[in-house]
């Protein structure tokens, strides 16, 4: 095939894809000229075609606009189909005409018309048929409406007064709750008081028993009091906080007032260095308290348990009433529940969802009634319903007639419904029979054509295959044996021998390229190996000089080395000298200034001890006549001692008597007490005998109140000697002291003032020696400022040395660098 391909081997690319792109242009026109004469031959059908298949789009845009008038009813959807049907009728028209003479076609288009008409006839009825029945169904479905509001407003007006109930019930209830709260508070005042009057009744038991009421109190008993009266008014703080409608405020922070005034009574009773009298009158404060307080506990808790009955019995009252309510708010609830579902049933009845007959709307409606009937009988107990009760009765009949009329509508419309039906199945099978055979005739006709393009198609294929394989052979095939040179050229050989290099077209221009750069590849080689020659030889040199940088590099920086650490060793012994003279400075300068504060204490000691001499030869003058004072005074004293004592002894039996008195009167104030607590312990049974315990601790108070006024004066009288006598014997006690003591000052002075005299002496010699000390510390001081300036020459010297080494030694480094950088 050579004597075909080499001649186009001479033949420019151009001229080759210009050809063989020409053919292909060539076959391309003659299969469009055949595919033209089908096409041609298929217009007229396809026109044809095409009306047959817009009147039958059109009947399916008649049929969705019906559906959508049926689905929404309303007369926009309606208007729409009217037209979709009148344009249907003139597209039948239309066709019919462009048939021409094919009798078989003409006859079925006729016939397809006519049952359009028809169809147009009743869809006319089909509307008037829905308008009734929307009618009667809005109508109905107001009734239904009406009467869910009914019951809502009954629902309502029995929410409104259920909610009131709840809250008056509520509100009883909280009341209650707080009161009963507040009783236990209170009750537990009242075992807290009674317990504290039990501990007051056994101190004036003891007391009775030991015929001295106040002398020796019981302090456990007290302590436990006070004890009580912490827990008291931690008890009615925590009462406080409860706020009770009926309980006045004011009555918590009375009770709290008086057991602050118990607390204080019983603070007195422990204090010790109060007198008897006020002691008893402190116990008898304190047990009149815890009287008044068990009784206005008790008090307070009536008034709190009274609140809590009669809150509880509004309660009950509300709750009746509540269930009064909630019973007629449930027979609303279920009568709008019914209603509501009335209006669903109704609504899906004739929507035609589900198997829902007449029966089950039927049904409903008896439910309503009974429900209504059984609310008429409710507005007895609330009148404001008997009117919306009476409304749903003659709602509840309204709704019933309109249910029925709407079914009769709905029977009519469906009857129509159906014939409308049958109408549009024969109109779609008349259509559909006529787009069929107009569908046949064009797919005849396309076969045809088909046929013809296919022929002529494969030989145009043909011929098409044999020009690329011929261009192929022409450009592909000296191409990769061009692409294959390049390949192992770039691999490195050289040797490789360029085909094609005598062609004319750009495979051989391609060639004759690839011819040079072969070329050029092994003269690069040659030069690369000279380059590495060179490279080789210059390596070695460098080398050799880093080798001896290297080397002087190190000599120095061991020189440098032993230069920098002589420069430190100076610098540290510079330092050290210098921190020792600046020590031996300042304890020198602190040694002088310590000897002379000495030197100057000892001859201030010195001229001190001389006074001091002197004045205690004059005290021991004076203690010996003092003495002879102290000895006078004793003497008196003891005489009046005696005298007094028989005073006191006489008031204490006078104080006996009174003690016995009222140790009785104390004794009938505690039976009036116990039998108080009793009384109260037994509540509304214990009344009378609490009146009878009063009357007798009234007339046990009166006669302890005259007993406690005699006592009280004989009480200031024992008082009174008994201090007398005490301060006499302590006066007695502190001048036989004083004897004791003014007789051993004298001693005492006698031996001071020699012992004064020796260390006069002892100090002025102490003084002379500190003089000696100052003068040679002076010396010391000057000779070790010397020293320190000596050594701060030495360290700066040092720091010198140091600062030149680091420069020089930062000098041949950069010297090495900047040589080995060269």
């Amino acid at each position: 095939m050579n004597w075909f391909t080499k001649p186009l081997g001479n033949i420019r690319f151009s001229m080759k894809v210009g050809g063989g792109f020409a053919a292909t242009i060539l076959l391309t026109a003659v299969i469009g000229g055949l595919a033209t004469l089908s096409i041609l031959h298929l217009r007229d059908q396809s026109s044809i075609n095409a009306e047959a298949t817009a009147v039958v789009a059109q009947l399916q845009e008649v049929s969705a606009t019906r559906e959508a008038y049926l689905q929404s009813r309303t007369e926009e959807d309606a208007a729409a189909t009217k037209e979709m049907i009148i344009a249907l009728e003139e597209q039948l028209i239309d066709f019919k005409d462009s048939l021409g003479e094919d009798p078989s076609s003409s006859a079925a288009a006729a016939t397809a018309l006519d049952v359009v008409k028809r169809l147009d006839s009743e869809f006319q009825s089909v509307i008037q048929a829905i308008n009734l029945e929307q009618e009667t169904s809005r109508r109905m479905i107001r009734s239904a409406d009406k009467l869910a509001s009914l019951g809502a407003t009954i629902s309502d007006q029995m929410f409104s007064t259920s909610q009131a109930a709840k809250g008056a019930a509520k509100s009883a209830d909280s009341l209650r709750n707080r009161a009963g709260k507040l009783g236990l508070r209170i009750l537990e005042v009242q075992d807290q008081s009674l317990e504290l009057a039990g501990i007051l009744n056994e101190l004036n038991i003891a007391s009775l028993q030991a015929f001295n009421p106040v002398s020796t109190p019981n302090n456990e008993s007290v302590l436990r009091a006070v004890e009580l009266t912490d827990s008291l008014k931690a008890s009615l703080k925590k009462a406080g906080r409860l706020k009770v409608d009926g309980i006045d405020p004011s009555q918590m922070k009375d009770l709290a007032s008086l057991v602050d005034s118990i607390r204080v009574d019983l603070d007195k009773m422990l204090d010790g260095s109060a007198s008897n009298g006020d002691r008893l009158a402190s116990q008898r404060s304190a047990e009149a308290g815890v009287q008044t307080l068990v009784a206005q506990a008790v008090s307070l808790r009536d008034t709190t348990f009274g609140v809590a009955e009669k809150a509880r019995k509004e309660a009950s009252s509300s709750a009746s009433k509540l269930t009064i309510t909630n019973l007629i708010s449930t027979n609303a609830d279920k009568f709008l529940r019914e209603a509501l579902s009335m209006r669903g049933t109704t609504m899906e009845l004739f929507s035609s969802f589900g198997n829902l007959t007449t029966e089950d709307v039927s049904n409903r409606v008896l439910i309503l009634e009974n429900i209504t009937s059984t609310l008429g009988a409710d507005a007895a107990a609330f009148p404001q319903i008997v009117e919306p009760v009476e409304a749903i009765r003659l709602e509840t009949e309204t709704f019933n007639q309109e249910f029925l009329a709407t079914t009769e509508a709905e029977t009519s419309f469906h009857e129509a419904l159906g014939r409308l039906a049958n109408l549009s199945e024969q109109v779609r099978i008349e259509i559909t029979e006529l787009a069929a055979q107009q569908s046949a005739a064009a797919y005849e006709q396309a076969q045809t054509s088909l046929t013809l393009i296919g022929v002529v198609l494969l030989a145009t294929v043909a011929a098409g295959i044999l020009i690329a394989l011929t261009l192929s052979h022409v450009i592909t095939k000296p191409t990769r044996r061009l692409t294959q040179v390049m390949a192992q050229l770039a691999q490195g050989d050289t040797s490789v021998e360029i085909p094609s290099s005598t062609q004319k077209d750009e495979i051989g221009d391609m060639s004759r390229t690839v011819q040079v750069f072969r070329d050029n590849a092994i003269e690069r080689r040659r030069l690369e190996g000279e380059s590495l020659e060179e490279k080789a030889r210059q390596a070695a040199r460098q080398d050799e000089v880093e080798s001896l940088i290297s080397g002087f590099r190190d000599r120095v920086q061991d020189l440098l080395g032993m230069l920098d650490q002589t420069a430190q060793e100076m610098d540290g012994t510079a330092q050290t000298l210098s921190s020792m003279a600046s020590q031996s400075a300042a304890q020198a300068t602190d040694t002088s200034r310590i000897s002379e504060d000495a030197s100057q204490s000892t001859e201030n000691v010195a001229s001190a001890a001389e006074e001091l001499s002197a004045s205690i030869s004059e005290i021991d003058s004076q203690v010996h006549r003092t003495t002879e004072i102290v000895s006078t005074a004793t003497s008196a004293v003891n005489d009046t001692n005696g005298k007094v004592q028989s005073l006191a002894n006489a008031a204490s039996k006078i104080g006996e008597v009174v003690t016995l008195i009222q140790s009785i009167a104390e004794q009938t104030n505690l039976l009036a007490l116990n039998a108080t607590i009793e009384a109260a312990r037994a509540g509304e049974a214990g009344k009378g005998f609490a009146i009878v315990a009063a009357e007798v601790k009234e007339l046990a108070t009166q006669t302890s109140q005259a007993t406690e006024e005699i006592a009280g004066q004989i009480s200031t009288i024992q008082s009174s000697t008994n201090e007398a006598v005490e301060a006499i014997s302590s006066i007695s006690t502190t001048m036989q002291d004083v004897n004791g003591y003014t007789q051993s000052i004298a001693s005492a002075v006698s031996q001071q003032g020699e012992a004064t005299n020796e260390i006069s002496g002892n100090v002025l010699k102490a003084s002379e020696g500190a003089n000696s000390v100052r003068t040679n510390m002076t010396a010391l001081a000057q000779t070790v400022e010397q020293t320190q300036v000596a050594s701060q020459t030495v360290l700066g010297a040092a720091g010198t040395l140091s600062e030149r080494s680091r420069a020089l030694k930062g000098e041949i480094e950069g010297f090495l660098n900047r040589v080995s950088a060269a």
